[in-house]
């Protein structure tokens, strides 16, 4: 047996829950030597680890292979901010939910009136518009990415739009175009921001701790059994939802209100081992 599998039957929290950009990944998109350890260790004493992104759930393949999570069953992703859950053996997908294709066409529109960046997440595809080369580096390790050359989203109509995003920057000025939305426009989306680079559009509802909720209400996992992670506003809802919500030491000032512990370590220094080893493996009361 292995020395933390002696620790099961005293484990505190059942499900970690991490965001990986900023979080997980350190800036070269990979996974530290340590947290890949410490994950290792609190999987060894029975705590579930499951990825919450942003990013489509192909883009988070290559990950769970190296976690050793890939393929399979009972393991679990929360996909596009919550847009998607899905099982790991096979890809099996518990819930999807898109945006309707009206107000994906809306939302699309406006990112053109503003001449910015978008990213349109169907399941199967990253459709780009007025890709940049900077973007074009950022996002060297996803794949799926496909152009858009014109400035029209028509012939996705029957491909269920499950996340729209714009790319900037100006954290501000993505602000500005938020606070400008009609009310009727923005009473039918759920809006965060991620990466300091990008703000997100997701059907009414749809956010990282309302899948993290329908996730653990299947697992018979109570909340106050749940770590969260992350660093950016897209988390919050997970870091509310948790009963131990954690912002890593790089995370934004708003998201570190709301947590209920902050790491010392930022994601280049490996904060999710940190997390790890102080609440699951050697747990302080």
């Amino acid at each position: 047996m292995l020395p933390y599998e002696k620790l099961r039957r005293f484990i505190m929290y059942k499900l970690l829950a991490t965001d990986l950009d900023e979080t997980l990944l350190s800036s070269d998109g990979t996974i530290s030597q340590p947290n890949k350890l410490a994950i290792q260790q609190a999987m060894a004493c029975g705590t579930k680890i499951v990825l919450a992104t942003g990013r489509s759930i192909h883009n988070v393949q290559r990950i769970l292979s190296s976690l050793d999570l890939a393929d399979k069953p009972n393991e679990f992703v929360i996909s596009y901010n919550g847009g998607l859950i899905s099982e790991n053996k096979g890809t099996y997908l518990l819930k999807q939910q898109a945006i309707a294709f009206p107000l994906a066409q809306q939302i699309f529109q406006l990112g053109v009136a503003h001449h910015l960046l978008i990213h349109v997440f169907t399941l199967n595809h990253l459709y780009t518009y007025q890709m940049t080369l900077e973007e074009e580096a950022y996002l060297s390790d996803r794949t799926g990415m496909l152009p858009l050359t014109e400035a029209s989203i028509d012939h996705l109509e029957q491909d269920p739009i499950i996340k729209i995003s714009f790319q900037h920057l100006d954290r501000s000025f993505l602000e500005s175009i938020e606070h400008a939305l009609d009310n009727s426009l923005k009473e039918q989306l759920d809006i965060n921001y991620s990466s300091n680079r990008y703000i997100e559009f997701n059907a009414k509802g749809v956010h990282k701790g309302n899948a993290l909720k329908t996730l653990a209400t299947q697992l018979h996992i109570n909340p106050t059994d749940i770590i969260a992670v992350g660093d950016n506003m897209n988390d919050r809802t997970m870091i509310d939802y948790a009963g131990k919500g954690i912002a890593v030491a790089n995370a934004v000032p708003e998201l570190k209100e709301l947590a209920n512990y902050i790491t010392q370590s930022t994601h280049n220094e490996h904060a999710l081992s940190e997390v790890i080893h102080r609440f699951i493996l050697n747990p302080v009361t």
